[in-house]
This record gives C-alpha cells, structure tokens and sequence, in this order.
C-alpha cells in the first residue's frame, strides 16, 4: 500500500499541476482531478501506516476503496469495464494477496498466542 499511495500521491499531484498550468478546458480538468488522485494517494499511504498494527483489516479496506473506485469510474464511464488495463490487474492480485497474508498474519499471531508465545495484551486483528 506503501508503494500504491506514492504512486497515487506523485501522480495527483503531477496531474494538478498540470491542471494548473494548463490553458484549454480540457486539461484545466485537470484541476478536479488531480486532487482526487493526491486524496487517495493520502488514503493509501494511512492504509499503510494502519497494516502496520492491524494487516488483514487494513488490506480488506485497501482493497474495498479500490473497488470502489473502480466502481465510480464504471459509472462515470461504463466502458473502463471492457477496456484491459493491466495496471488495475497487477493492483488487485497486490491487493488480493495482501488480504490473503493478513489471514495468514492472523493465524501465525492465534498460534503463537495459543503457546504463549506472543504478548496477550495486543489485541488480534
């Protein structure tokens, strides 16, 4: 997620900048996107510092706001659903996996509780 806000945050604010400098109508959009792009950036890079203490459930939400920017980009313009963008595929496999290993994170923590292993006064994501 780490990886996923700087991307976002660098790309928002290239895009607002643009936005900015820009002349014709058509890139001073630019100006309403690019702070979008930078917001979720911000909620990508918090989503990290959140898996820090708790993987799976930051992971699950990572992966839920990404879907849910899918969604809105679908019902703006319904043709990004037939369209192939290899980038959202590397980013939801990422994502995915990233759920998976909070599951695991989980189960190696219960394990290792179970044989007193592990500090009882942390909570179990």
């Amino acid at each position: 997620m780490l990886t996923l806000g700087l991307i976002e945050g660098v790309a928002g604010a290239g895009v607002t900048a643009i936005g900015y400098l820009a002349t014709s109508k058509s890139t001073a959009d630019a100006r309403i996107y690019g702070p979008v792009i930078l917001a979720i950036g911000l909620v990508y890079l918090g989503l990290w510092l959140w898996a820090r203490r708790s993987p799976l459930v930051a992971s699950v939400v990572g992966f839920i706001v990404f879907l849910c920017i899918i969604g809105t980009a679908a019902v703006i313009n319904p043709s990004t659903l037939t369209k192939f963008n290899p980038l959202k595929t590397v980013v939801l496999v990422v994502l995915g996996s990233a759920v998976y290993e909070g599951f695991q994170h989980r189960r190696i923590q219960r394990e290792l509780r179970a044989r007193g292993a592990w500090p009882n006064h942390s909570p179990i994501n």
